[in-house]
This record gives structure tokens, sequence and C-alpha cells, in this order.
């Protein structure tokens, strides 16, 4: 049951707990470790719609991403007992739709008119602050909203009406203690910037179940759970700071939408 079910853990910071004054967006994405292979950073721009910069997987249209109005997003894949009971829109499909609105309301009004197959939570921030949890199944959406000045979530529904549409948990998701372990980082600081951020998305205090997992030799190589690349986002900027590996391996290397050089 979790062989087949990407992980992540992604945290959004407002303005009032960024110690630069700015929302971040930031996420693990956890999967197999071959997949790192198929990543891709797509730079695109389509006529008058904003321009977006995704990391993404090669033949996906969109995952993680930023674009030019300042707009973020994460995705955390979720498992209801609704899943696959009726026909819906794809979830990358769905994140390249976001990547054109102009902001976390905007994006939640444009979700809130769809249909899904499968369920998902693709956590979303703004450059003015706002962030939200757009968590969905086929039984509807739900919006989650930050717990003070950040929000964190991985793998699980945090609404309390969604968390009525929740399938069983396999054991090695670690859903659970990595959300308090984010939302412990989180409580440790009054500001945030991007050294804390990395600090978070290295934190291997769990072991094989951390926040940044490496790979459990002892189970089936299908299992094998790590993450497969790491993420910062500042949103102001159109800059992504993005780590090709495991985040403990590898430095954070800056990308900007604009194409123009990122000072490391």
């Amino acid at each position: 049951a979790g062989a087949d079910t990407g992980e992540c853990t992604a945290i959004a910071v407002s303005p009032d707990a960024s110690a630069t004054g700015e929302t971040l967006l930031a996420q693990n994405w956890d999967w197999i470790g071959a997949q790192r292979e198929a990543l891709v950073l797509l730079r695109v721009r389509e006529g008058i719609d904003p321009g977006f910069l995704t990391l993404t997987e090669a033949g996906m249209l969109a995952k993680i991403g930023l674009n030019s109005q300042g707009l973020g997003v994460c995705l955390n894949i979720l498992r209801s007992t609704f899943d696959r009971t009726r026909p819906g829109v794809p979830v990358h499909v769905l994140l390249r739709a976001l990547l054109k609105r102009s902001n976390v309301r905007d994006a939640l009004a444009f979700a809130s008119k769809l249909a899904f197959g499968a369920s998902s939570n693709v956590l979303c921030a703004d450059r003015g602050g706002e962030a939200a949890g757009l968590e969905f199944s086929p039984n509807g959406l739900r919006a989650v909203r930050g717990e003070g000045a950040t929000l964190c979530h991985t793998n699980h529904f945090l609404d309390p009406e969604a968390a009525t549409w929740q399938a069983p948990l396999a054991d090695n998701l670690s859903t659970i203690p990595r959300l308090e372990r984010a939302r412990h980082h989180a409580a440790a600081r009054a500001k945030h910037g991007i050294d804390d951020l990395k600090r978070l998305l290295r934190d291997e205090s769990q072991g094989f179940l951390s926040i940044c997992r490496k790979p459990d030799p002892s189970l089936a190589a299908e299992a094998r759970i790590e993450s497969v690349a790491s993420v910062i986002m500042e949103l102001a900027h159109g800059v992504m700071h993005i780590a090709p590996d495991v985040p403990s391996l590898v430095e954070y290397q800056p990308v900007a939408l604009s194409a123009e050089p990122v000072p490391a």
C-alpha cells in the first residue's frame, strides 16, 4: 500500500514569520531514488499568461513551482476512501493550471469548480502573504489555513471533515511524525530564513522516516522512499533554491524565473 505513494513535507512561511519579510514556500519531494534521473526544470512563458518555473518529471506538465505573479505551489499526495470512484482532473494538469493563477484566492476559486478522481493537497502561497492547503478528493475540496504564521503539510488530510475521508495509512509513510517534526521546527523560531528552511528540510532526526529521507536498505527496492529533491521558493523574487538530491548530501542552487543569474 505504501510503495506507490510519493511523499512530501511542505511548509509555507508568511511575511510576518519570515526573516526576509517576504513569503517563503518549501518542500522535500520523497519518492523512489531512480526517479531523480527523470527530473526536469522548466521555465515556461505562454503569450500573455504568467510565466512560471517548475521542477517536475519528464512528461509531466508541472509539479513544484512558482509564477511571475508571485504564486507558488507544492504537492502532497493524499489517499482517501473515495479515490478512483469517479473521473476527474489529474493533479499534474491542476498544478499547471494553478501556475497561471494570480494568487491563493484565485487558485482556490479556480480549483473549487473542478472534480477530482483521486486525492492530493496542493500547498499554495503568494507574495501577498496568503497560504492555503487545497485538500481534495472525489468527495470535494477543503482549504486548510496556517497554524499562526506558518502552514505545514505532509501526506494526510488536516481539515476535520476531510480527515474522515482518509484511507488507512501504511506504516512506511511516516506522515504524522514528519508533520509533528515540521511543526516543531516552525514553532522553534519567531523568524525563518532560507538557512532555517534548509535545516528543516535536512532534518534526519527520525532515521529512515525523517523529513530528509535516505533509502532504507532493509526494504525492497520499490519501497525505498528517499528525498529525491528539495526546493525553497522566494515568491516575491521568482527564485527557486533547488537541491537535486537528498538535501543533506548536496547544496541548494538558486535558479531565477527571469533567467538572470542569482547570487549563491
